[in-house]
């Protein structure tokens, strides 16, 4: 595509790059670049059926960082992002690198596509001391890496300021960690603008995928003490919650003895949680859809919003909600 023809860009989304077409591919989204130096948003991925090449092939581990480069190269000025994102394995390993591309102190946002890709990723790039107004923090993988990264800030402030998000856990890794003191992590605990809590695992281990140290030093506990933790340990910082919800409990030890939930079983426990976090506003319950009626969610968004007092959004399944104050709540399409 003539990508250069363009210019004075403020977003730019450009997916599906095909990075076997290095040279041509790169030189004309440089130049593109180039002519947009008010560019504020930007997300770049590859095609989908190339990224097994990615996963086996060095000369594509740092196609990102060489496009920094190759923009540094052409004498522009560094471009001040706002939003980066990273999607479809494409990922930066060097400072250096990306400073080339974008003064990292103006990032507000940043997604990193990280899952199936080493540990060896400089999260640390988008540390308080880089990127200083950086407001969301956003992973395909919460992993060893990102919870070492991010329970070794150390900067309470610039944590109260930001916002954690991810697709999957693994390694028994789980962001309310980050809320609990740990031997192991001095600089723990840490509190942050939104978590993500993930109550889908019923059978936790304490072995990581890896040989590398293991970041868990205590048993999870139930979700129970899971919840009553976060309250427990919420200074008033938190104001956004998203929380996966099991869509069955083992009552046996067969297959047949699996009880299916249909109906709000999580309910009670949620309430107590939230109405004990004074400024939550935003609310996500994910859960699969077991065939609850619409009175049935409707009545479960109004306990919650009962229960939360400064709550302003709220989404239950695929249902959205604005709740205004003193005046109950309003579903909203």
């Amino acid at each position: 595509p003539a990508l250069a023809r363009f210019g004075s860009l403020t977003e730019l989304t450009l997916l599906n790059i095909a990075p076997g077409d290095r040279h041509c591919c790169q030189e004309q989204f440089i130049q593109l670049l180039a002519n947009s130096p008010g560019l504020r948003k930007l997300h770049l991925s590859i095609q989908p059926h190339l990224r097994k090449v990615f996963q086996v092939s060095d000369k594509y581990t740092c196609y990102f960082d060489d496009i920094c480069d190759l923009f540094g190269d052409t004498g522009a000025l560094p471009l001040r992002l706002e939003s980066l994102k990273l999607s479809g394995l494409l990922c930066t390993w060097r400072l250096a690198s990306l400073e080339k591309l974008t003064d990292p102190t103006h990032l507000k946002e940043v997604y990193i596509s990280n899952r199936f890709l080493s540990e060896n990723i400089s999260y640390r790039l988008f540390e308080p001391a880089h990127c200083p107004n950086l407001r969301h923090f956003g992973v395909d993988e919460y992993n060893v890496g990102v919870h070492n990264f991010l329970s070794t800030i150390g900067d309470r402030s610039f944590a109260r300021q930001l916002a954690i998000s991810c697709i999957f856990h693994v390694d028994d890794c789980e962001m309310w960690m980050l809320q609990r003191k740990s031997h192991k992590k001095p600089a723990l605990p840490l509190h942050f603008r939104m978590l993500e809590i993930d109550l889908r695992r019923r059978n936790r281990s304490l072995k990581p995928r890896y040989d590398s140290e293991a970041v868990v030093d205590e048993s999870p506990g139930s979700d129970e003490a899971i919840l009553s933790g976060l309250v427990s340990n919420d200074v008033g910082v938190l104001e956004g919650l998203l929380v996966h919800v099991p869509v069955v409990y083992l009552s046996g030890t067969l297959k047949e003895d699996y009880t299916y939930l249909t109906r709000f079983d999580y309910l009670d426990l949620l309430e107590r949680t939230i109405s004990g976090l004074p400024s939550l506003t935003q609310l996500v319950i994910q859960v699969e859809d077991l065939g609850y009626t619409e009175s049935s969610i409707r009545k479960a968004a109004m306990r919650c919003a009962a229960a939360a007092p400064e709550l302003r959004y709220l989404k239950l399944y695929d249902r959205h909600y604005r709740i205004w104050p003193q005046q109950g709540w309003h579903h909203r399409a």
